[in-house]
Parts: C-alpha cells; structure tokens; sequence
C-alpha cells in the first residue's frame, strides 16, 4: 500500500515538473511572474487605496508614496511573462489605474493569448472589455450592464471596482465612478488595517517566542524541562508503520481518481477524512493488547491544558520559523527560481464565495492538521523513534513531511520551512506526549497563512 501510494504521489510530482518546464518553454529567456511578485503588488496597491479611508495629512503623504511604490513595482515585473490569465489581467489593470497605457495593454493582449475559457463564444469579451474601458474602443452608458456582467465572469475580485469605475468615467457617471472608488477604499481599508496588526501581532510573537526559547533552555538547564514523554509507551512499531502506509495509500490513490475535480472543495473533505480508516485497524490491532488510541497521544483526559501548550509551543517555535523564511527568502532572491506552489492558491484567486472560504478553512486549518500531526508525528515518529531513536525520528518524519506537500513537488528545497516545522512539531510530541497540542499549533500556522492570503487576494 505505502509502496502504491509511492507511486501515484510520485507521478504527481512529475506532471508538476512538465508543466513547470512547459511553462518555462513557451518564452525562452523571459523570467515567468509568480505569485509571489503579485502579491506584493496586491498588498501595496491594497494598501495604498486603503490609507485613503484615513484622510490625514500624514496619510495622504504615505498613501503618494505608496502610489510611487506601486508603480516601481511593476516597473520591475515589466520583464516578466506571465503564468495566467488572471495574472495578466490584475496587472493590467494596476498598470492603466496608474497611467502605464503601454504596458497595460501588452498585459491585455497577453491575458487573451494564455485565457482559456469554457465558453468559446465569450472568449471575445474579454479582449471587447479591455479596448472598451482602457483603450480607443468606443463605451456608453448602455454597456455598462454588459460591462459589469463580463467583469464578474472574470473574477476579478476587489480588481472589479477599478474597471467599473474607468468604465463610468470613460462615459461621464462620475457620481457612479465615485461610488465604486469609495467601494474600493471601503473593501482596502479592513485589508489595511488588518495587515498593520498582523505586522505588530508577528513582531510581538517574535519577541514572545524569543523570551519563551530562553525559558525552555533556563528549564531544561535545570531538569525541569524534558523531553520522553513517549519513552514509556508499549506501542509497538511496527503497528504505527502500518498505520501510516494505510494512511498514505488512502492520502493519495482516491484522489488521483478525482485529480481533475480538486477544485471542487466540497469533494476534499470526505477525501481528506477516509484516510482515517486507517485509525480503526490501528485500534483493531491494540485492543488484543490492552492499549488504546490514547498511546499516540490522542487523549480526551486534560485537553484544555494541551490547548494551552500548543498555542505556547507555536510562539516558541514561530521565531525558528521566521528565520526559516527569512533564509528561504535570501535565498531566492539570489538566485533566479520559481517560487514554491500549493494548488490552493488557484481556488483563492478566483475570488471563491463564502461557502468555499469556510470549507477551505475547515480543510487547511482544521482537517490537515488533525490528519497530518496524527500520522506525521503519531504514527512516522512515533514508530522510527522506537527503531531509532528521537533524533533521527524528528529529521526523517520531518523531511517526509516536507517533501509530500505541493511546493517541494516545484523544487525540494521549497519544503525547508515546512521541515523546519515538522521538526519542531516532533519536538513538542516528545515533550508533551499529546497530539492536541500539535493539532492547535498546527491549526493556528495553517490558519495564519490562509487568513494574510485571503486579504490579500480577495
């Protein structure tokens, strides 16, 4: 089963390589926008109109040299060919919104060429909506309906009042282009102040993680701190092996089936939680010997306190993560490399409905890490420690753990924040001996990560 799961996962990776390398192939030479580069776009330009909310002095000055930063931004990406449709279109966009005709039309026709539409007869639209609003194309107030019809089968999201707004500017509604200009300050604003407390929030984690790693070692210097705590469990290894090739045989082979429907989030939880099938022949195989799932750490008895301890584990472990990054980010900006990819990314920059976002939550911060933490750290280390120690359990589950997710698929090196956090997740089951509290550490990074994205793209 592990080895066929093996298989399916790997040949996954490998059509993630060809598309990569088909992708690099259409333009030899030209480096490829990411999505990286975008959303530092996105979060500047959000930024930007967002200050608008606030009319100070001060602000104004700040919103104009944001203004100024925006454009330097896509002065910079005026060499980059994009990977999609959507990219092209936000670009050219922004790249009108601030003046650049040139360019925002070469990102225009570029958005034509790479869009793929279910429809064919809408296909023409979409070069129709860009000549009408930003170009020499002629538009009157009739068409505006059609306008707003085109731009909301685009997807385009907060993008959407920016068009609207040139659109009734182009045929002389000012009173209609203010109204969607104040939409889009009153859509920026909630943005902009979330991202400034999100920066103080992180700032503060750092420094609370830094004075928490200074009191772990002061502890752990004088006995009071250790870690063991599964030293003592009779579970054998061989069962949690088991568990975890039943595990990743279930993780892998029935979605292969459903590889082109993994935009339907709905069909990912069922998906997501038959793998725990897994967990029941784990305990058909440890009632014969008088031991229950509580062995691996999945104990009802003090679950508030773990609560507690894994929201304390995830600070003292945020500032290893921070320099993770860091270090990952130095190290693609020195050298010319795609940036990693999760396949989620996708479903958010088609500007997904209410229902889609609470079922992605629930799967990214909810399933995926009572899933993964039960047979990542339950299970994988569990059963390499008891063969080879916690060491070398930690390093190997971690490495695992890392190489399986999407941005290791583009290069491996793309999983050295995600090893970093397996390994420390390892750290915290050995200490504690419980999974609830890697399942709230776990929940809140997965969480975290999908909140910024989700402001910023929506």
């Amino acid at each position: 089963m592990f080895l066929a799961g093996l298989a399916v996962w790997l040949h996954g990776w490998l059509l993630t390589k060809q598309k990569q390398q088909k992708a690099a192939a259409t333009r030899p030479g030209q480096p490829v926008l990411d999505r990286a580069d975008l959303m530092q776009v996105e979060i500047t330009a959000k930024m930007m109109w967002g200050m608008e909310s606030f009319p100070s002095p001060q602000q104004r000055q700040q919103s104009s040299q944001m203004r100024a930063q925006v454009r330097s931004l896509l002065k910079g990406l005026e060499d980059k060919r994009s990977a999609s449709a959507i990219a092209s279109r936000k670009l050219g966009i922004l790249n009108a919104e601030l003046g650049n005709k040139a360019e925002a039309a070469r990102r225009f026709r570029e958005a034509a060429r790479l869009g793929v539409h279910p429809n064919a007869k809408q296909m023409p639209l979409d070069g129709w909506l860009w000549q009408a609003v930003y170009g020499e194309g002629s538009l009157t107030k009739e068409d505006l309906p059609r306008v707003r019809r085109v731009v909301r089968w685009l997807h385009l999201g907060w993008y959407e009042h920016l068009v609207l707004a040139a659109a009734s500017r182009k045929v002389g509604d000012h009173a209609s282009a203010a109204d969607q200009h104040n939409a889009l300050v009153r859509h920026c604003a909630p943005t902009f102040l979330a991202l400034m407390l999100i920066t103080f929030l992180l700032m503060g984690a750092v420094a609370i993680g830094l004075v928490l790693n200074i009191v772990a070692l002061v502890l752990r210097s004088r006995g009071q701190l250790n870690f063991g705590a599964l030293n003592k469990s009779p579970l054998p290894g061989r069962f949690l092996m088991e568990t975890f090739a039943l595990y990743f045989f279930l993780q892998n082979v029935p979605p292969y089936l459903f590889a082109e429907r993994w935009q339907m989030v709905w069909l990912l939880i069922p998906l997501e939680l038959l793998p725990l099938v897994s967990l029941l022949w784990l305990s058909s195989q440890l009632k014969p010997l008088g031991l229950n799932l509580g062995e691996i750490g999945l104990r009802g008895r003090g679950w508030w306190k773990e609560v507690g301890w894994g929201i304390a584990g995830y600070l003292t472990a945020f500032p290893w993560l921070a320099g993770a990054l860091i270090l990952f980010g130095l190290f693609l900006r020195n050298f010319d490399l795609p940036r990693p990819y999760h396949p989620i990314q996708e479903t958010l920059e088609r500007a997904p409905n209410a229902m889609t976002l609470t079922l992605l939550f629930l799967l990214a911060a909810v399933l995926a890490p009572v899933m993964e933490e039960i047979f990542f750290r339950g299970a994988l280390h569990g059963a390499l420690r008891r063969w080879w120690g916690p060491f070398v359990g930690a390093v190997l589950s971690a490495a695992f753990f890392a190489l399986l997710h999407p941005q290791a698929a583009v290069l491996p090196i793309f999983g050295l924040p995600i090893f970093v956090l397996g390994a420390l997740f390892s750290c915290m089951y050995e200490l504690r001996g419980s999974l609830i509290s890697n399942i709230v550490a776990h929940g809140i990074n997965n969480g975290l990560v999908l909140a910024v994205y989700v402001m910023v793209t929506r």
